[in-house]
């Protein structure tokens, strides 16, 4: 198919889907791991548009063998295997003005006190304070919760949760 300024129409289909695709799934790693989430966050966005644009025009392009895919039961597997998890997910997420349980659940931790989490991981709190101050923050009282702890430290708090429950990412632990 050929546009009227005489190129094809993969010319823009392909390189717009690779190009969207490099960036959106980059910045997607980072905002799933909370790293840079504000950089990332609208070129995410928009260049997922150009993505889904990219990937129309590219299924223009290839309408015959597009079609095919859907005559094959693997293809069919996994098509309906991420339509299944998608759906999974979005479902525990909750919706962005309500609260799912997932979000519920985070919530509760980030305002529980260091001695709460210690309690449920059964541990000693102190044991919780000295992971925190070996990683350089500065804990007032095993009173605090992590969000305290994190707006006094001028970091985010899934990061302290993350720590404390022995997730902390080695890059984390190498910052401070």
């Amino acid at each position: 198919m050929t546009t009227d300024h005489g190129t094809t129409l993969r010319n823009w289909s392909t390189p717009i889907t690779i190009g969207a695709f490099l960036i959106t799934g980059l910045s997607g790693v980072f905002i799933f791991f909370h790293v840079g989430e504000e950089l990332f966050h609208d070129a995410h966005q928009w260049l997922g548009l150009a993505l889904v644009v990219g990937g129309l025009l590219h299924i223009v392009k290839h309408w015959k063998p597009f079609t095919r895919y859907f005559k094959r039961r693997p293809s069919m597997t996994v098509i309906a295997l991420l339509l299944v998890a998608a759906t999974g997910v979005m479902a525990i997420s909750g919706h962005e003005d309500e609260h799912g349980p997932v979000r519920a659940v985070m919530h509760n931790i980030e305002e529980s006190s260091i001695s709460a989490l210690a309690a449920l991981q059964h541990r000693q709190p102190e044991e919780l304070r000295q992971r925190l101050t070996r990683s350089g923050f500065r804990v007032a009282s095993l009173d605090d919760s992590p969000a305290a702890i994190a707006a006094a430290n001028g970091t985010d708090s899934r990061e302290l949760v993350m720590l404390l429950f022995d997730g902390a990412p080695a890059a984390l632990e190498a910052a401070r």
